[in-house]
């Protein structure tokens, strides 16, 4: 929480010199000590919405699909078939 305060105040505090800006000072402040670390987003007058979270954690994955094994006895099938028709193609239509 500290990070997001420091940024408020190093963003805040030049406009403070120039304008009356204490009501935005309260809000920013306020709403730098309730966040948890993340990117959040403003739409108009609502509340900030989460994007993206930052966590300390690292993530841990596991294999869903295996792909290559799949694509490659997918491609062992479909691509003979494939080949030799346009192969038959280029031969057709070549100039002599």
């Amino acid at each position: 929480m500290t990070t997001a305060f420091t940024v408020v105040v190093y963003i805040l505090a030049p406009l403070m010199l120039y304008a009356n800006l204490s009501h935005v000072w309260r809000l920013a402040t306020d709403f730098a000590a309730l966040v948890t670390p993340g990117i959040y987003e403003r739409k108009g007058r609502k509340a900030p919405k989460k994007v993206f979270a930052f966590t300390d954690k690292a993530p841990s994955y596991q294999k869903a699909f295996m792909f290559y094994p799949k694509m490659n006895a997918a491609a062992g099938r479909r691509f003979p078939r494939h080949f030799y028709r346009a192969l038959a193609k280029a031969f057709a239509t070549r100039h002599r």
